[in-house]
């Protein structure tokens, strides 16, 4: 790891860090965006923000005008702010993107799903630390820390404009499931990187 990141066309580098095939149809990350090391549970984003954020406040919200209340990107319904009808996020508002480079982005609710169902989630100690090992239908494996975590898709909720799509898992793996919350709400970001 040379702390130089590399963007090329036939690599799949960040740091030196490499996706992992796990014999789904994307490459996932070993680690959050913001993790130093697979240990480390990373940096907290507001959803469509590329600079971490722990607030969790409208007030400081990129896409939020709190003198009106109203969206200013990210709106299907009027109700909620500027009418753009834009409900993934462009990649200037893609934390992974913006932060790992052009290999990277968020993941797709689809290949979350694809994660939870067609990998085996398992809580064990590594290094004297509690992490969960996704191991997939090839055998290689990724780590979640085995904590609390919420982790954005790239998403919005289209039938509240408020929130975007989610989802998290309890430290013991006794669920797994996908929600809708919040946009201004810090959550973690586990990218995805697209197959050669």
């Amino acid at each position: 790891i040379d702390g130089v990141a590399h963007y090329g066309e036939t690599k799949r580098y960040y740091n030196g860090l490499k996706g992992v095939d796990l014999g789904l149809s994307i490459n996932w990350a070993p680690m959050n965006v913001g993790a130093e090391n697979v240990f480390r549970v990373g940096s907290k984003f507001a959803w469509g923000e590329t600079e971490p954020n722990t607030t969790g406040s409208w007030e400081n919200y990129r896409w939020y005008d709190s003198s009106i209340n109203m969206f200013t990107k990210y709106c299907t319904d009027a109700r909620y702010g500027t009418v753009d009808n834009k409900t993934i996020l462009d990649r200037s508002d893609d934390a992974a993107y913006i932060n790992w480079g052009r290999k990277w982005r968020m993941p797709t609710e689809e290949e979350l799903r694809e994660l939870i169902t067609q990998c085996e989630w398992k809580v064990e100690k590594v290094n004297g630390i509690d992490m969960l090992r996704v191991t997939g239908p090839n055998g290689n494996y990724i780590f979640f820390s085995a904590v609390y975590g919420r982790h954005w898709t790239i998403y919005l909720d289209t039938t509240n404009n408020n929130a975007a799509k989610c989802f998290s898992f309890d430290a013991q793996i006794q669920w797994i499931r996908f929600w809708n919350d919040y946009r201004d709400c810090p959550y973690f970001i586990r990218a995805v990187q697209m197959r050669d």
